[in-house]
C-alpha cells in the first residue's frame, strides 16, 4: 500500500533532516494516518518544494 500524503499549510508540523536525509513523521501524523514502519510513501520535486 503506497500512501499520498498532502498537507494543508494548517496541519503542516516541522520536522529536520539529518546528516543522512532521513526525517522523521511526527508521531500525532502518523498515527492519524496510521502509518507503520515499512509504509511505502511517494516523494517527489514540485518546483521549489519537496512534496510527501
Amino acid at each position: 500500500m503506497i500512501f499520498l500524503l498532502m498537507i494543508d499549510m494548517v496541519d503542516a508540523e516541522v520536522t529536520i533532516m539529518s546528516e543522512k536525509g532521513q526525517i522523521v513523521i511526527p508521531q500525532s501524523l502518523r498515527k492519524e494516518l496510521e502509518l507503520t514502519p515499512k509504509t511505502k510513501l511517494l516523494v517527489y520535486k514540485k518546483d521549489e518544494s519537496l512534496h510527501i
